[in-house]
């Protein structure tokens, strides 16, 4: 890895993360030769995949962000060179440094809300193939939470039905919420698969709740697929009110039921779920002693 090039930004007011910031080296003063140096003034919050020149578009960096202050609405972006200009990552601006991944293509979003004068360093390196092995290997995958919800606009009931026919959501996702939103008023047992989409033999951690249904608790069952045999695992689920945590394996069902506290009204149903990675839930048991 070649030695880090130093960027400090300065400007009189606060960065916007909209606004493209149309500096090049010339702009620069250069101390030491890495060491580059711009007050910048007007409207700016987005900088090009080159870093204003002084990097090539096609190579992947890694950039180092440090802002002024502890500030948490200051924050850093990597925006996706998509039209979505979709978030790679998101980090707050502290006097800390933070590394990020920088692909190919991609922006950088600056936001501050210091109120006065502003100041975003970047330490950018570009990354050869060791380079980026060495932090793939720092890095793991992560399992993301993902969360659903059931929107039942006349106020249908959920109701369980152990026995009937499966219920198989089609669930659409609503970029601007973040979730995957289904309006459908079956009932029925739900296969897990249905929820997780994640590979068959894994299980999830699952938590459910309802809105709309008032202080009329709603109730979560679990449901043996095979025999259709099954059990209320938790109820009085008053509105907004997040049951336990349950852990369902990947060939289980589960069952939603609740009614709305007022008929023909709204009602919502949320499930969060993330996987359990192969030995993770013995584990934790046998370390829990269960």
């Amino acid at each position: 890895m070649t030695e880090p090039l130093y960027i400090e930004l300065n400007k009189d007011g606060d960065f916007d993360g909209v606004s493209p910031m149309p500096q090049s080296r010339d702009d620069f003063t250069v101390s030491g030769q890495r060491y580059y140096k711009t007050n910048v003034s007007g409207p700016a919050g987005v900088i090009d995949s080159t870093l204003f020149g002084l990097f090539s578009d096609a190579s992947p960096k890694l950039v180092g962000f440090a802002g002024s202050s502890f500030n948490p609405q200051s924050i850093a972006r990597v925006l996706a060179s998509d039209p979505l200009n979709s978030i790679r990552e998101e980090i707050q601006l502290t006097p800390y440094v933070q590394h990020v991944l920088v692909f190919p293509g991609d922006r950088i979003a600056l936001l501050t809300q210091e109120g006065g004068r502003a100041q975003v360093v970047l330490i950018v390196n570009e990354l050869n193939e060791g380079d980026n092995v060495q932090y793939a290997l720092g890095h793991e995958t992560f399992a993301q939470v993902r969360r659903l919800r059931f929107i039942r606009e006349t106020g249908v009931p959920f109701a369980p039905n152990p026995t009937g026919v499966p219920w198989a959501p089609n669930f659409v996702f609503n970029p601007s919420s973040g979730l995957l939103v289904t309006n459908e008023n079956n009932i029925g047992p739900i296969p897990t698969s249905q929820l997780s989409l994640y590979p068959r033999h894994q299980g999830v951690y699952l938590t459910v709740r309802y809105a709309g249904n008032g202080a009329v608790g709603g109730k979560l069952h679990l449901i043996d697929a095979e025999t259709r045999e099954a059990r209320e695992v938790e109820s009085g689920l008053t509105t907004v009110l997040w049951s336990k945590v349950l852990f369902v394996s990947h060939d289980d069902m589960i069952g939603l039921e609740a009614a709305p506290a007022v008929a023909g009204a709204r009602l919502v149903a949320d499930i969060e779920i993330v996987r359990v990675f192969p030995g993770d839930r013995l584990r934790g048991r046998y370390e829990g002693g269960l």
